[in-house]
């Protein structure tokens, strides 16, 4: 942690007992450039990783200045939340735990985003007797208990049909009166095969936004391979999703 309470996330392993750690350590201030050495022990944190997390875990900081981070489970995920200091905020979900679900069966977290006091966990799941994995959403309450005035008691999952979906990235998007959500991904043409990039858009409710066009794009005729999303960014009246591919030179 610096004065812009910049973190980075990075996965270690015990030697001893080969378990996975998670350390959140410092960056360099730009304004003086040296440790917070208050947040946690001199500047850093040192915990069990939840699961076996990705690289890095799908991570956020919310306004108040405290962290989260997810990490799988099984046929779920955990949550953990941090205080600004560095100690595990106790107040949060079982002593500073939260452990839920995008839906039955396997699932997997793509992102975090913070939503006022709100914290969204977007990804995908895969429910017991459907082929194809559904875009799914779960937004808890500051406390880590589940906001159950979204969605479907606090869930709700999107299924495209033909189109087995990956969600990757995602931001909200504030026209001034309404926040929504915007969660780019890759779809998959099952008749096809080729990959193609899917974007859609929640109200902040958790209703499906009826005035958003999914965009389903084909780059075949630009890529040899189809592309990748990994950012998504927006304006009030705009949305801009960055991909990687390899470029077909003519």
């Amino acid at each position: 942690r610096n004065d812009l309470n910049d973190v980075k996330i990075a996965e270690l392993h015990d030697n001893e007992n080969h378990n996975p750690l998670q350390m959140i350590h410092p960056l360099p201030g730009p304004s003086s450039g040296s440790v917070d050495t208050k947040y946690g022990t001199n500047g850093q944190v040192v915990t069990e990783a939840l699961g076996i997390p990705k690289d890095p875990p799908p991570s956020v900081m919310m306004d108040d200045g405290k962290l989260v981070i997810a990490g799988p489970a099984d046929k779920g995920f955990i949550l953990r939340r941090f205080l600004p200091n560095g100690k595990p905020d106790t107040a949060f979900g079982d002593n500073g735990f939260v452990k839920g679900s995008l839906g039955d069966g396997p699932n997997s977290v793509a992102q975090l985003l913070k939503a006022n006091e709100n914290l969204l966990v977007i990804g995908y799941s895969l429910p017991h007797g459907i082929t194809s994995p559904l875009f799914a959403i779960s937004m808890f309450t500051k406390d880590g208990s589940p906001n159950r005035s979204f969605g479907k008691a606090g869930f709700v999952a999107t299924k495209i049909p033909n189109h087995p979906t990956y969600p990757i990235t995602a931001t909200l998007q504030t026209d001034g009166e309404q926040t929504k959500i915007l969660i780019a991904g890759l779809a998959l043409d099952v008749q096809s095969n080729a990959t193609r990039l899917i974007v859609i858009r929640y109200l902040v409710n958790g209703t499906l936004d009826a005035e958003f066009l999914i965009v389903n794009e084909n780059f075949k005729s630009l890529f040899k391979e189809g592309v990748t999303p990994f950012q998504i960014l927006s304006t009030p009246s705009h949305f801009y999703v960055l991909v990687q591919g390899i470029f077909e030179f003519q």
